[in-house]
């Protein structure tokens, strides 16, 4: 069991649709094989009913004027039927009157005593089939006529549709796993494998990825998640770019609460924005003269808050010098020569 978890899912499909199709064509080679004999079987017993009726009809005034010879006459025309075995003609008291094939007879004697004495109709077992029928005179039974007839024709017949039966399995089972295995092949396998190739160039940082829809079953919808996936990196990659050479004009889209990564894109926009306002404003005032602003420090967190602390440094550290130097010029001008 470990071993199979550790397969592919191809891998585990491709065996367990084997293992269907094995079993499609076990149940073809028992089941059909089986129910034509059973249907054969059938039609045969009717068969020797249908022959039994015929000898007690033809044969009941024999049996009754005593004429065994015209009855076993008539039974002589089973020659010609390979398939039966014996007929006879019981006597009331269940003794032997007249018979085809006397000697198969004797084979089966203890089971037709048996059966007449049960007042069975039929009888069958692997080999034949057998029927007993009621010789009628008037409403009296006068005796009892038993027609025994084989299956060899049966069992030739069910052998042979058994091999008909075993080809057809054997060609159902490979065309339909060759078949399935192409058809899931193209349908979900192809897909799932271009899917994952574009899942590993995005996790590689690769976003330059065309997807071509084809379908609009549950793998077409996955192929539109992935569109959308795409085509969102793509415009984040595009921000990042813009970002990285300078250009703040854009933001990116977002797509709903959730989309922290598009959210924080425009944060950083927003805030460098700001800091090159900031900057602007304090290279303004340093051009106007108006040395003493400073930029707002509470407006900004971590790194951007130490860039314009550093230039707010920068201000204090070449103000201090320029004010010394103003503060000296202005004694000069009152007379004070004693500045260093």
């Amino acid at each position: 069991m470990k071993s199979f978890n550790k397969l592919a899912i191809k891998q585990k499909f491709q065996i367990i649709l084997g293992l269907s199709f094995f079993f499609i064509g076990l149940f073809l080679f028992l089941y059909f094989p089986q129910k034509q004999k059973s249907e054969m079987t059938d039609s045969l017993q009717k068969k020797a009913r249908v022959i039994a009726q015929m000898v007690a009809k033809t044969s009941a005034a024999g049996l009754v004027f005593d004429e065994a010879s015209s009855v076993t006459t008539l039974l002589e025309a089973f020659k010609e039927m390979h398939d039966v075995e014996f007929a006879i003609v019981l006597k009331k008291d269940g003794n032997k009157f007249a018979a085809y094939n006397e000697s198969k007879y004797g084979q089966y004697s203890g089971k037709v005593s048996e059966l007449v004495s049960k007042n069975a109709t039929s009888y069958s077992d692997g080999d034949i089939v057998m029927e007993l029928y009621s010789m009628q005179s008037g409403n009296e039974k006068v005796g009892t006529v038993v027609v025994c007839m084989n299956k060899l024709d049966i069992d030739s017949a069910v052998s042979a549709g058994r091999i008909s039966v075993l080809i057809i399995s054997l060609a159902i089972c490979l065309l339909g796993l060759y078949g399935m295995r192409y058809f899931v092949t193209k349908v979900i396998f192809d897909p799932i494998n271009r899917l994952t190739s574009i899942a590993n160039k995005l996790s590689s940082g690769d976003v330059d990825i065309n997807i071509e829809l084809k379908t609009d079953n549950e793998i077409g919808q996955l192929e539109k998640s992935f569109v959308s996936i795409v085509n969102s990196t793509k415009d984040q990659s595009l921000i990042a770019e813009l970002i990285s050479n300078g250009d703040l004009n854009k933001t990116a889209v977002v797509k709903s609460e959730k989309d922290v990564l598009s959210k924080s894109m425009n944060k950083v926009i927003e805030t460098l924005r700001n800091l090159i306002g900031e900057v602007g404003a304090l290279t303004k005032s340093a051009a106007e003269g108006r040395m003493s602003e400073r930029g707002n420090v509470s407006k900004y967190n971590g790194g951007y808050r130490e860039i314009v602390n550093g230039i707010n440094d920068t201000l204090d550290a070449m103000i201090a010098p320029i004010n010394e130097g103003a503060s000296a010029l202005e004694k000069i001008a009152q007379g004070d020569l004693t500045i260093r």
